[in-house]
C-alpha cells in the first residue's frame, strides 16, 4: 500500500477532504466526521481513516470508550477533564532518555493524557 496521496482517484479526494475536516479541528470522532461531510458513506469513511492511520498521517485518542482522530501537525499532548470530558491540546518537550533501564525498543509516538478537574467542574 501506498501513503503518497498525489493521485486523483476518489478516494485520494475523500482523503484530502478528512484531512481538511481534521485540520479544522482538534479532535473529532467518526460521527462528527460524517456530519461534516454527509456525502461520504460511512463504510468509505472508516475504510479511508484505516489508511490514514495505518500511513502516520492522523493518529486516534481514546477518551473513555469514545475514538477520536486528528491530524498529526505538531507534537502535542492532552489535558482532558475527568468530569465534563473537555480536552485541550498542550504542547511541551517530554525528553526521554535514549535508552530505557536496558528495554530493547523503538520509540514509534508519545500520547500523554494528562487527566484533570477543569475550574467549571471543581
Amino acid at each position: 500500500m501506498t501513503c503518497n496521496m498525489m493521485t486523483r482517484s476518489h478516494s485520494t479526494i475523500n482523503k484530502k477532504k478528512i484531512q481538511e475536516i481534521l485540520a479544522s479541528s482538534h479532535l473529532l470522532s467518526a460521527p462528527e466526521i460524517l456530519r461534516k461531510y454527509p456525502e461520504m458513506e460511512e463504510s468509505t469513511l472508516y475504510r479511508n481513516l484505516k489508511k490514514m492511520l495505518d500511513c502516520g498521517s492522523i493518529r486516534t485518542v481514546v477518551i473513555g470508550s469514545n475514538i477520536y482522530y486528528e491530524k498529526i501537525a505538531d507534537n502535542h499532548h492532552h489535558l482532558v477533564c475527568s468530569v465534563c470530558h473537555v480536552v485541550w491540546p498542550v504542547h511541551f518537550d517530554l525528553k526521554l532518555p535514549k535508552k530505557m533501564s536496558g528495554l530493547r525498543v523503538s520509540i514509534k509516538d508519545i500520547d500523554l493524557m494528562i487527566r484533570v478537574i477543569c475550574e467549571s467542574c471543581a
